[in-house]
């Protein structure tokens, strides 16, 4: 059973990342994802993202996909930002998801993607 929720949470946790990615509001998705065939109101969506209900409804994730046009495995696994594909060049911001790249130790990390 955790699984599930694992997923779930990942998949609620990726349309909140696609909507802020693609600079999209909860108002405009939420019109998105009615004419898609899942109608949620803003407040519904938000709770969705925020963790608020536990499970995101397999629908929603699959409206989803359709409004932000990728596939299953884009969704859930792949990279958000289309433009730097959440690798954008050192010391370089990415204008479509201002995330950066910074050498924090020996490892690289991003920073400023939206949460």
């Amino acid at each position: 059973m955790t699984e599930i929720y694992e997923v779930s949470e990942r998949a609620a946790i990726r349309i909140r990342a696609f909507r802020k990615t693609r600079r999209i509001t909860g108002e405009m998705l939420a019109a998105k994802l009615t004419k898609a065939g899942y109608p949620i109101t803003r407040s519904a969506l938000a709770n969705y993202e925020n963790g608020r209900f536990r499970t995101v409804p397999l629908d929603l994730a699959v409206a989803a996909m359709k409004v932000f046009e990728v596939g299953f495995s884009a969704f859930m696994n792949g990279p958000l930002c289309g433009t730097c594909e959440d690798k954008p060049p050192f010391g370089f911001i990415c204008q479509t998801c201002h995330r950066t790249l910074t050498h924090v130790g020996k490892w690289w990390c991003a920073e400023g993607f939206p949460q």
